[in-house]
């Protein structure tokens, strides 16, 4: 069974461009891969400009899919990108914090920042 993730990046008009990640969505995982791999404005953009993923690196258009089919969708803003599909994790590359936070699946309140906790949790790529 695969641990599904959305992972957005905010713009500066307030809303979030958010593609799905299918498989290693726990903190352990994709917040590992997104700390040490895409920390940046620029990467993270990039990433999700890419569309829907089974990993990143691994976008489904690599993998014969359409990009219209996969392209990344636009929240109206961080609140509503919070409540969007809550049973999953979701990554937010912040304006605020020039970084990546989280939030655990069924939270919908309190970002938490990634790399605090991968820091904290010795979780290693």
């Amino acid at each position: 069974m695969s641990t599904n993730a959305y992972i957005g990046i905010e713009h500066a008009n307030g809303t979030v461009s958010v593609v799905y990640s299918h498989s290693d969505g726990y903190v352990a995982g994709l917040g590992v891969e997104l700390v040490n791999n895409y920390c940046t404005r620029p990467s993270a953009a990039m990433l999700v400009s890419l569309g829907d993923m089974s990993y990143p690196g691994r976008s489904y258009v690599s993998q014969g899919e359409r990009f219209a089919d996969v392209k990344p969708s636009i929240t109206d803003s961080v609140e509503q990108f919070a409540t969007h599909n809550s049973r999953n994790y979701r990554y937010l590359f912040s304006r605020a914090t020039n970084s990546w936070v989280f939030m655990a699946p069924g939270t919908t309140h309190a970002w938490t920042g990634l790399a605090t906790v991968v820091d904290r949790e010795g979780f290693q790529a």
